[in-house]
C-alpha cells in the first residue's frame, strides 16, 4: 500500500496570503487610510466616468470619503475569502481522506463536515489574531466587529467551494446517469 505523503505545496499560497494579511495589518493607520482613500477613491472616479456623473473634483473626495468605511470592510472581507478558499484547498488536498473517515464516525463528525469546519475555525483562529497584532500597531485598533467581518469572508469562500463541489458532482452524476440510460435503451 502505497502511503500518502503531505503535500506541503497547497500551504504555500496560504502561508504567502497570511503574510499578505499580516502586512496590511502591520500598517499604521495614516497608511491604512491612505491605502483605502485610494482605492475609495478611485471608485469614486470610475463611477462618475462609468455613469457620466460630471462630479466635480470636491463631489468625487466627499464621495470616497463617504465610501471609504465600506470599502475598508469589503477588504477585510475579501482578504478572508480568499484566505478561506485557500486553507479549504490545502486542508482539503492534504488531509481529505483522513476527514471524510472521521465525517463517517459517530461523533463530531456525523454533525459538521470537518473539511469545511477545520478551514473556518482557522479563518476565524488567525482573524482574531490579526486583530489583536492590530492593537500594537500604532494609530490601529482591535475590533471584534472585523473578526467577524473576516470570518463571514472566509466562510463566504468556503460556501462558494460547497456549491461548486456540488454543482460539479451534480453534473458528473447526470452526464453519468445519461450515459446509462443510454446503453439501456440501445439493449433493449
Amino acid at each position: 500500500m502505497k502511503k500518502k505523503r503531505l503535500r506541503l505545496l497547497y500551504f504555500i499560497p496560504v502561508i504567502l496570503w497570511m503574510a499578505v494579511i499580516f502586512w496590511f495589518s502591520s500598517n499604521n493607520g495614516s497608511i491604512s487610510s491612505m491605502q483605502s482613500g485610494r482605492v475609495s477613491y478611485m471608485i469614486a472616479s470610475t463611477l462618475d466616468k462609468a455613469f457620466s456623473l460630471d462630479m466635480s473634483e470636491a463631489e468625487r473626495v466627499g464621495f470616497s470619503e463617504g465610501i471609504s468605511y465600506f470599502v475598508r470592510k469589503m477588504a477585510h472581507f475579501t482578504e478572508y475569502l480568499v484566505l478561506g478558499v485557500l486553507l479549504y484547498m490545502a486542508v482539503a488536498n492534504n488531509f481529505g481522506i483522513l476527514l471524510d473517515t472521521l465525517d463517517r464516525s459517530p461523533g463530531i463528525g456525523s454533525i459538521v463536515k470537518l473539511r469545511y469546519f477545520l478551514p473556518a475555525v482557522i479563518v476565524f483562529g488567525y482573524a482574531g489574531t490579526d486583530e489583536l497584532h492590530q492593537y500594537f500597531v500604532p494609530d490601529r485598533c482591535c475590533s471584534f466587529k472585523d473578526v467577524l467581518i473576516d470570518t463571514a469572508g472566509g466562510l463566504t469562500g468556503i460556501i462558494i467551494i460547497i456549491l461548486c463541489r456540488y454543482i460539479c458532482r451534480k453534473a458528473t452524476y447526470n452526464r453519468a446517469e445519461h450515459t446509462a440510460r443510454g446503453f439501456k435503451d440501445e439493449n433493449m
